[in-house]
């Protein structure tokens, strides 16, 4: 894939592989797409949630149950 850009974009890249970040252009244009990909599914998951019907308040029982999965989670993974 061969990209062209603006001098202003080119600079600004040049500056983000200068700091040290990134050790080139490929992979700071990765970070960029992974970076994306993330806040596409996050987008995904909150939209989801949205859909999903009207709030509800979160009870002490809601809160014990979280609480419970977590730390049998914890548990199965240090297993």
């Amino acid at each position: 894939m061969k990209l062209s850009l603006p001098e202003s974009l080119k600079a600004f890249v040049e500056q983000q592989i200068a700091s040290g970040k990134y050790a080139n252009a490929e992979q700071y244009l990765e970070a960029l797409i992974e970076a994306d990909q993330q806040r596409e599914h996050l987008e995904a998951l909150i939209q989801e949630g949205l859909d999903s019907g009207p709030a509800t308040e979160m009870t002490a029982q809601n809160w014990e149950h979280i609480r419970e999965e977590g730390i049998a989670r914890l548990r199965g993974n240090r297993g």
